[in-house]
């Protein structure tokens, strides 16, 4: 199931995210890794997987998220909500984090 994830997406990475609390607290993390397999429909491409993420504490965690734009556009938007992903690829993904952690 090695897919070649788009330069455009792959190039992100390491980044820094930041992440507001409800009470507007701002924490920005270190995004160093991510993983991610395609799941595209007639209208979107999306490319959906997990970030690796690192608060200033030093603790890891997985974000679920996916890249996404509509077929024969440039632009590529981020998102992390109401995600659905195959179990298939769910697992496919566990094994390149763990292989990478």
């Amino acid at each position: 199931m090695k897919e070649n994830i788009p330069e455009e997406i792959a190039s992100k990475y390491p980044r820094t995210a930041k992440l507001t609390f409800p009470n507007n607290e701002v924490e920005y993390l270190n995004v160093p890794k991510a993983f991610f397999v395609s799941d595209h429909n007639e209208w979107r491409e999306y490319w959906k997987g997990f970030e690796i993420v690192e608060w200033k504490g030093g603790d890891k965690e997985l974000r679920l998220c996916y890249w996404t734009r509509k077929r024969g556009t440039e632009k590529w938007k981020w998102g992390q909500f109401s995600t659905i992903i195959s179990f298939d690829k769910l697992q496919y993904l566990f094994k390149l984090v763990e292989k990478a952690l």
